[in-house]
């Protein structure tokens, strides 16, 4: 905005990007976010975008028709929010001459996505399979085998108990898990900013959980003879102790190692985020009501967690009518 006489004025789209994606710095935002802005801001490149005068209805128009036929109505919907935080901040900052195109036809009427159908959490028939072969495998393997079973186990049962996201449990601290309290403070850190402000908060400790963890701290620290290894102040520590298990080699990452046991254990094509959907299903069907399941999760909105994860499957449906009649 010109500051001598108050007008709207547009400015170049490189100059223009550039102010915006320094408000997306890992230490703003989470490194997934920025990805996401970034993704979009390349995609609005494309369709010709020369300055913030070309942030108009026409150009949404040609950013929905530009989306390839397969995307899903999520994906297009995900792609028109960022596009909207972009759109928007150029409208408060004084860089966008025309009306926000959001404000004369809204997200809602240009994508309505319907839904979610299919498998998107494991039963509690599934995850008692998984964590009983995980268990098996600890009593079973010796030396680094037994070592990276036990913590395959501990985190698979964190994130299964507590419906933590992935990177919140792969980050966790060892100063973050209080079993007097039965609670994992989940807090910011330079590894991972939590996705919303709300998840930075503590979550419960389920009483099926707490020996797990106790055990998990019994061994977390164990080595080969003559292998030595520096104390770690992270909780689902790499060999070397060095940084989290957020990665590793094919084969070697959280999710291959998973996967790998699920199939073992009979359930292919898992997820950490089917974990986590999973919590919220069955805490349903254990009596826990929508605000509660909203508090557990950390959701922000309702909404999120009433279309993507409070999904009874059709065993707690059958459970719950069991005893019905007329």
């Amino acid at each position: 905005m010109n500051t001598t006489t108050g007008e709207v004025q547009a400015i170049g789209w490189t100059a223009y990007k550039k102010e915006f994606l320094s408000l997306y710095t890992p230490r703003l935002r989470a490194k997934s976010t920025r990805k996401g802005i970034e993704y979009t801001l390349r995609i609005l490149d494309s369709l010709g975008v020369q300055s913030t005068a070309d942030l108009t209805v026409p150009l949404i128009a040609r950013l929905v028709e530009s989306r390839p036929p397969e995307h899903s109505p999520h994906t297009l919907k995900g792609l028109l929010l960022k596009t909207q935080a972009i759109v928007n901040y150029a409208d408060k900052a004084g860089y966008l001459p025309g009306r926000n195109p959001f404000r004369i036809r809204p997200i809602q009427t240009w994508v309505r996505p319907s839904r979610p159908r299919g498998k998107k959490h494991l039963t509690r028939i599934e995850i008692h399979a998984i964590l009983d072969l995980m268990k098996g495998d600890c009593d079973r393997l010796q030396g680094w085998a037994q070592w990276r079973a036990r913590r395959l186990y501990a985190l698979t049962a964190t994130i299964a108990y507590t419906g933590l996201r992935k990177m919140e449990a792969l980050t966790l601290q060892v100063r973050d898990i209080s079993l007097e309290t039965r609670a994992v403070d989940v807090c910011d850190r330079a590894e991972h900013r939590c996705k919303t402000p709300g998840s930075a908060q503590p979550v419960a400790i389920p009483a099926a959980l707490a020996p797990i963890l106790e055990d998990w701290f019994a061994h977390r620290a164990d080595a080969p003879p003559g292998f030595r290894r520096p104390a770690s102040p992270w909780l689902f520590p790499t060999v070397k102790s060095a940084r989290p298990w957020t990665g590793g080699a094919p084969g070697c990452k959280p999710l291959d190692r998973f996967k790998v046991i699920a199939a073992r254990a009979g359930v292919p094509h898992v997820t950490w985020h089917m974990l986590r959907r999973s919590i919220a299903t069955h805490l349903e069907a254990h009596g826990a009501g929508p605000a509660m399941i909203q508090r557990l999760l950390r959701h922000t909105s309702a909404a999120t967690t009433e279309t993507w994860y409070r999904k009874a499957d059709l065993g707690n449906m059958l459970e719950a009518v069991k005893d019905f009649t007329y």
